[in-house]
């Protein structure tokens, strides 16, 4: 994940057989298609050691590819979102071009529930230039790491 010179980088972490997470994505769509600020969107698909290929083969990696310009990567074994202190599916961080963390935390209301919501508004504002930084939201979805697909 490189940032793009000027401009502002928006990564989401996802577990990818969660059912919280289509929403975060709808959410993270919504942003991207809003704003007014150029922006490089990445979403992370965990990928548990010991799973196999098809792991990410869900309507989750479908769905990233509904948002604008999204790059989708796998992090393997849920390495990239421990060094962002990502822990939750849908945690969205947000840094401005010169790498300034604006943004962390999730974008919907309620788990598993897209729509208009405080959360959104306050990432699209931060994005915008209109908002205080640095903002910070609960994420409300399933852990990263300790989510068990088998429960959903």
């Amino acid at each position: 994940m490189l940032p793009q010179p000027g401009m502002a980088t928006l990564i989401m972490f996802v577990h990818p057989r969660c059912t919280c997470t289509p929403a975060s994505l709808r959410e993270m769509q919504a942003v991207v298609a809003q704003t007014t600020t150029p922006v490089t969107s990445w979403v992370l698909l965990l990928k548990p050691q010991y799973t196999d290929d098809d792991w990410n083969g869900t309507a989750v990696a479908e769905l990233v590819h509904r948002v604008p310009n999204a790059r989708l990567l796998t992090d393997q074994d849920g390495i990239e979102a421990a060094r962002f202190g990502a822990e939750t599916s849908g945690h969205v961080v947000l840094y401005d071009a010169a790498g300034h963390l604006l943004f962390s935390g999730g974008i919907t209301e309620r788990r598993g529930v897209a729509g208009d919501n405080a959360a959104r508004r306050a990432l699209l504002a931060v994005l915008n230039g209109t908002g205080s930084e640095p903002a910070e939201r609960a994420v409300l979805g399933c852990g990263l790491l300790t989510h068990d697909p088998a429960s959903s």
